[in-house]
């Protein structure tokens, strides 16, 4: 079982900055001040004793929760998505979207064609 303290250094001294945070999504930094609203913090998603349901977060959406119920939060973000996009803050589209004109490598892959070659046949 990993505590809450194992789980903090194991971030802290082993992420090199290739943790998210679980809600935003953004990119976390251990090295900033403990002050910093976007300081990276452990959040536990249900029981206190269930380590495996921690997460790493900002401090700023740690807080948010603390206050806010679940239906709160969410919809504080989708409000302020909505005023970001009326205040011409936030573009659409929304996502990661692939240059004009490229085509995932995937796609680009031979299909695989299996020779099956008939078998003796047998009559009744």
């Amino acid at each position: 079982m990993v505590t809450y303290r194992q789980a903090w250094l194991e971030f802290t001294q082993g992420a090199s900055g290739h943790v998210r945070g679980y809600f935003s999504d953004i990119p976390m930094k251990p090295g900033l001040a403990p002050t910093h609203s976007m300081y990276p913090s452990l959040e536990r998603l249900s029981d206190p004793t269930n380590h495996d349901d921690t997460v790493v977060e900002a401090l700023i959406f740690v807080d948010m929760k603390s206050h806010l119920s679940g239906d709160e939060f969410w919809l504080a973000i989708k409000r302020m998505l909505a005023v970001g996009v009326a205040k011409d803050k936030i573009k659409a589209p929304f996502g990661k979207r692939r240059p004009k004109n490229s085509i995932p490598a995937k796609h680009h892959k031979k299909p695989i064609e299996l020779a099956i070659e008939p078998g003796p046949t047998r009559q009744i």
